[in-house]
């Protein structure tokens, strides 16, 4: 009966992101999934990677990647072309419970490093402790469809929850702050999200579709509301104990500038489209998943270092029920 019913778990999502280091998806690591052990509490660990690069000069982003950009460091002293690269890595923490069947409830925080290197040498090298992020979901509707030739289900689920302003954001670098590179965004956030599954088989569909209103914190500073849209199909092998589940799929992020003291900030917002692809494997009350995003097309505000490879890797752990 498990292996009929489709659940949301935080297993592995690299979606922090894409615009700035808080802009990115607050869900992405939220992946439905039919799987051996749904309705059972879990905790997990993952690791997530995000990068932008780029050749730039004292006018910004060289002329032959000007089409490309993204990002917000890209104005260097320096006659000739520099490599510019952000790079974040971010390892997370996560407890996933259920209350009742259809109502489940979760929390997860994180330690970032959050780089900036010229030509490979560090620059700047932020790190400390992420936001909480605090999120419950409950399910709407939950159908199953049998008949001699087929076997269809589908579940909606809708959640929301809060981004508390728990994490590091005032970290200097030379006497300023950069609001972006910061692990924490020191304001109080809330969330939104819809999560629809449907399997006809061994095959599935998942799409997740998320919003997150962001307010203004002490030192004036406001990131741009941003929005999220994941959109996988799966398929599941299993053998001898083991399910294995590759998917792929597309993820787009889309927010406006971000404000500090009521303007506007330059080199921030827009929008992009990946491509996604990667697996879960299942074995008994552990699972392992792997996920890498690529840009497909992106088109950001101003001047920014484009977006890179995305990596996520997670373990998880299911707690036996009573």
């Amino acid at each position: 009966m498990k292996l009929f019913l489709a659940r949301v778990f935080l297993a592995v999502g690299i979606c922090l992101g894409g615009i700035s280091y808080t802009s990115g998806c607050d869900f992405c690591n939220l992946y439905l999934s039919i799987q051996p052990n749904d309705y059972q509490h879990s905790l997990g660990v993952q690791y997530r990677f995000r990068n932008y690069r780029a050749w730039v000069t004292q006018s910004g982003v060289t002329p032959s990647l000007r089409t490309e950009h993204g990002g917000n460091h890209i104005f260097i002293d320096a006659d000739e072309p520099v490599l510019v690269e952000e790079a974040y890595r971010s390892y997370e923490v996560w407890g996933r419970f259920f209350i009742r069947p259809e109502w489940q409830v979760f929390a997860s925080v994180a330690y970032a490093e959050n780089l900036l290197l010229n030509d490979e040498k560090i620059v700047d090298h932020l790190n400390g402790i992420t936001d909480l992020t605090l999120l419950s979901f409950y399910q709407v509707t939950n159908t199953i469809s049998d008949s001699v030739d087929h076997r269809f289900r589908q579940r909606l689920l809708l959640g929301g929850g809060l981004k508390l302003p728990t994490g590091t954001y005032k970290i200097p670098t030379d006497g300023e702050i950069d609001y972006q590179m910061q692990p924490g965004t020191g304001s109080l956030d809330f969330l939104l999200s819809s999560n629809y599954l449907a399997q006809w088989r061994r095959f599935g569909f998942n799409g997740l579709i998320t919003y997150r209103f962001n307010t203004k914190n002490d030192l004036g500073f406001t990131f741009a509301n941003r929005f999220n849209l994941n959109a996988d199909v799966f398929y599941q092998l299993r053998f001898s104990g083991w399910t294995l589940q590759p998917q792929t799929g597309l993820y787009f992020e889309h927010a406006e500038r971000d404000v500090l003291q009521g303007k506007l900030v330059e080199g921030t917002g827009g929008r992009v489209l990946f491509s996604a692809m990667g697996g879960i494997i299942y074995r008994g009350r552990f699972s392992l998943g792997i996920h890498y995003q690529s840009p497909l097309t992106e088109e950001l505000h101003d001047i920014q270092l484009p977006n890179r490879e995305r990596w996520i890797a997670g373990l998880t752990y299911y707690i036996p029920g009573k």
